[in-house]
């Protein structure tokens, strides 16, 4: 894998170099004045490249010592639960790209809390204490306003802003019981436009009725589109193919009609509208039947991908990701028991996550178990001094989500079943620093 990162120390034959994505590394060079710029790292290989930029950041070189220009921010510990607030109680500044900055001369303490603004760090490693929130590579040497037209939103996605979205997910993202995904029957609102993915390319359309013509819009088959908010929406056929060659003219090859063929939208994200199907102003069905029998994505539209998705064996694959908490997956009585046979019986079959484009997410023993091992392995391995002060740290789980077996059954049932289940653990990681945790393998 390749990465960039600029120069920041030179001892004898080897450089450190900070990179945006893996932090620190040290490797072997024999060149002349690295410090300040950039390199391309891969393996055990650097290589000078003087024409990197990145607008997000400015690096120089300045008598010796390396400085650079990045946006900041502090915590806003008003509006940060008791636990958040005290674990985030020492730090001064973090900046999305080089992390932990120390404020040794107070500069920043003046700025008003959850304010984004331009520093000028200077590369001095820094540790106030064991923490990863109280050690760092940069030390703050000026303050500045940020430009009004510069991008900041991504500088407010902070360690401390996450945690806190972690813990209140459950409560956000479970669907309210005025909508159509909690209650199939309620008022379908068609205002405005979602963005949802699509599950199934062709399967049987539930709203089928074969009294009615497909121009009246019931035709066997439909594809299948899934928002949280909606649940399931049918997505009916026909689509708009490319115009076909006639006497007077020839074919005209639609780009935009291609991407929404029937064999192409699985895997896809769309926009749309979610409308009464036309056939239920002519069809006999009464009018307390679930919203997916009569209700359709409408003006659905190609849409950027909130996550990026992989089609495999006809089946749409993504990551997603949750905080860990002991009690999503079993009591606390279930975890004293020593011997794993045993255990597993008392994992919850119940177990779940909820995720914002995929709605509830089911994460069985299988995977629960796997989870379970590789952190508490992990932990058997650190020094005492380092297991108490992990302990409370935030950690990641990351899973390959897939569309249920039994989709449609877990759908009549939602939110209390989810459409989406953990297909395979991918990784696990603490959320402030990124520190993986192997994973513990059957």
């Amino acid at each position: 894998m390749e990465f960039f990162g600029f120069a920041c120390e030179q001892n004898e034959d080897k450089i450190k170099i900070f990179t945006l994505e893996q932090g620190m590394v040290e490797i072997e060079y024999e060149g002349c004045d690295p410090l300040g710029k950039w390199f391309e790292v891969s393996d055990d290989e650097i290589e000078l490249h003087p024409t990197y930029s990145n607008k997000e950041i400015e690096v120089w070189e300045e008598d010796g010592e390396v400085f650079a220009k990045v946006l900041a921010i502090g915590p806003n510990m008003f509006c940060l639960p008791k636990d958040i607030k005290e674990k985030y109680s020492k730090v001064a500044a973090w900046s999305p790209l080089l992390k932990y900055l120390d404020d040794e001369t107070g500069i920043f303490a003046g700025i008003r809390e959850n304010d984004v603004v331009d520093v000028v760090v200077k590369y001095a490693p820094w540790s106030n204490g064991p923490s990863v929130r109280e050690q760092g590579l940069f030390k703050i040497q000026e303050v500045f306003e940020v430009e009004e037209d510069r991008c900041i939103a991504y500088c407010r996605q902070t360690p401390w802003t996450l945690e806190y979205m972690g813990q209140t997910l459950t409560q956000s993202l479970k669907p309210k019981p005025n909508t159509i995904a909690f209650n199939q029957y309620q008022k379908v609102d068609d205002d405005g436009f979602r963005i949802g993915l699509c599950i199934k390319s062709s399967y049987p359309n539930a709203g089928f009725n074969q009294e009615l013509n497909p121009s009246d819009g019931s035709s066997k088959f439909c594809s299948l589109l899934f928002t949280p908010d909606y649940g399931i929406v049918r997505y009916t056929f026909p689509v708009n193919k490319p115009r076909m060659v006639t006497r007077t003219a020839e074919a005209v090859y639609d780009v935009d009609s291609d991407l929404t063929s029937i064999n192409k939208r699985i895997g896809q994200w769309y926009t749309f509208q979610v409308t009464e199907a036309r056939s239920r102003t002519k069809s006999k069905r009464k009018s307390d039947s679930p919203a997916i029998l009569h209700s359709t994505a409408r003006k659905v539209a190609l849409a950027d991908n909130p996550k990026e998705t992989v089609v495999v064996d006809e089946e749409v694959e993504l990551e997603s990701s949750f905080l860990f908490d002991y009690n999503m997956f079993e009591t606390e009585s279930n975890r004293l028991i020593k011997n794993w046979y045993a255990r597993y019986k008392g994992l919850s079959r119940k177990s779940h996550f909820w995720d914002a484009d995929l709605g509830r997410v089911e994460v069985y023993p299988f995977i629960s178990m796997e989870i379970i091992k590789s952190i508490e392995k992990h932990r058997e391995t650190l020094e005492p001094s380092e297991a108490e002060l992990l302990q409370k740290e935030a950690i990641v789980v990351v899973v390959r989500t897939v569309v249920h077996k039994n989709f449609m059954m877990n759908f009549k049932n939602y939110p209390m079943q989810g459409v989406f289940t953990a297909k395979k653990l991918e990784k696990i990681c603490y959320l402030d620093g990124g520190r993986l945790i192997p994973l513990e393998k059957e």
